[in-house]
C-alpha cells in the first residue's frame, strides 16, 4: 500500500500534471524560429551538457562523506563558484555574441499566458509549505534561503530551460525542446542522487536514488512547459525556488 501511494504522489500524480498542463492549461505561444543548422543545435546542447554534468561531478567527487551528508552554506558557495564558468557564463556569452540573442530569447520579458502562471505559483508554492505542517522540519537557515534564489531556482532555469531548451526547440519543435530538456534536466541531478547529498538524505539507497532521479526528470517537463508556454524565466524560477520546502521556511522565518 505504501508503495502504491508513493508511486502515486511521486509519479503518477506528477504526470497527470504534466498532461493538464501540456493539453489544457493556458496556450502555446508562437515557436522560436526553426535553426537552419538543427545538427548544430543539438550538438551544442549536448556539449553545454557534459561540461555542465562534469563541473557538478568533479565538484561532488572531491567531497567526503562526512561533508555531503551535512550540507553547509560552505558546500553550496562552493558548488555555485564551480559551477558558474559552465552553467552561466559560457553559455551566455555564445548565446547573445556568436548566435545574437536578445533579451527575448533569454526569458528577460513579462510572462505570457497567465492561466499557466497562477497554475505554476499555486502548484509548487503549496509543494513549498511542507515545514508549515511537519514539526519534524525545521526552517531552512536564511543563508540557504538566500543562495537558492541564485542556485538553484536561477541558474537551473537559466541553463536548462533559457539555453538548452530554448536551442533544442529551435531544432526540434516546442513539444521536444521541453520533453528532451525535462531528460537532460533529470539526467544532470545523477551525481546528486547517487553519490551526493540526496543519496545520504534518502538513506543510502539506490532503489531511492533511482525513484526520486524520474521524478526529477517529470519536474524538468513540468518546468520546462512552464517557460515554453510564459516565455518568461521568472515563473519557473519563482516556482523552482518554492519548491524543496523553502517557502515553507521563508514563511517560518517571517512569523518569528
Amino acid at each position: 500500500m505504501g508503495l502504491v501511494f508513493g508511486l502515486t504522489m511521486e509519479i503518477f500524480l506528477p504526470l497527470a500534471i504534466v498532461a493538464a498542463m501540456h493539453y489544457w492549461i493556458g496556450s502555446y505561444p508562437e515557436p522560436f524560429p526553426k535553426s537552419n543548422e538543427k545538427k548544430r543545435e543539438i550538438f551544442e546542447v549536448i556539449g553545454f551538457w557534459f561540461l555542465a554534468m562534469a563541473a557538478s561531478t568533479i565538484y561532488i567527487l572531491q567531497k567526503t562523506p562526512a561533508e555531503l551528508n551535512t550540507p553547509t552554506t560552505e558546500l553550496q558557495l562552493g558548488h555555485m563558484a564551480f559551477a558558474v564558468f559552465p552553467w552561466l557564463i559560457l553559455p551566455l556569452l555564445y548565446v547573445v555574441f556568436r548566435q545574437k540573442w536578445r533579451a527575448s530569447d533569454l526569458g528577460c520579458v513579462l510572462p505570457r499566458s497567465w492561466p499557466m502562471v497562477l497554475f505554476a505559483l499555486v502548484l509548487f508554492g503549496f509543494a513549498g509549505t511542507e515545514r508549515l505542517f511537519d514539526e519534524t522540519l525545521a526552517p531552512l537557515p536564511l543563508s540557504f534561503l538566500f543562495i537558492a534564489v541564485y542556485q538553484p531556482a536561477f541558474i537551473e532555469e537559466f541553463f536548462f530551460r533559457v539555453i538548452l531548451q530554448g536551442k533544442l526547440e529551435r531544432a526540434l519543435g516546442q513539444t521536444q525542446g521541453w520533453f528532451y530538456s525535462g531528460i537532460l534536466f533529470g539526467l544532470m541531478h545523477v551525481p546528486v542522487d547517487f553519490f551526493g547529498p540526496q543519496f545520504y538524505a534518502y538513506g543510502e539507497n539506490y532503489v531511492n536514488a533511482s525513484f526520486l532521479l524520474l521524478s526529477q526528470i517529470i519536474a524538468g517537463w513540468i518546468f520546462g512547459i512552464i517557460y515554453s508556454k510564459t516565455r518568461s524565466i521568472l515563473p519557473g524560477m519563482l516556482a523552482h525556488y518554492f519548491t524543496d520546502f523553502r517557502l515553507g521556511s521563508v514563511i517560518l522565518h517571517l512569523m518569528q
